[in-house]
């Protein structure tokens, strides 16, 4: 019983894992189309809040109780 749960959640990883690329592709090929997107300053920008997003999203899973 236990592995069947287990290879239920692998699936469901994997199809969260999947269905996360195609997103990212989506907005990635979306966000070209826009020309501010490409000017140093916003790059600069969106790199910060990427990596302040990040940051957060690791601290509180790693400290979630």
């Amino acid at each position: 019983m236990r592995g069947m749960m287990k290879r239920k959640h692998v699936f469901w990883e994997t199809l969260l894992i999947l269905g996360s690329v195609l997103v990212f592709r989506g907005l990635w090929h979306l966000m070209d189309k826009v020309p501010f997107m490409d000017d140093e300053p916003f790059l600069f920008l969106s790199l910060f809040v990427g990596l302040v997003l990040t940051g957060v999203g690791i601290y509180r899973m790693a400290h979630a109780h």
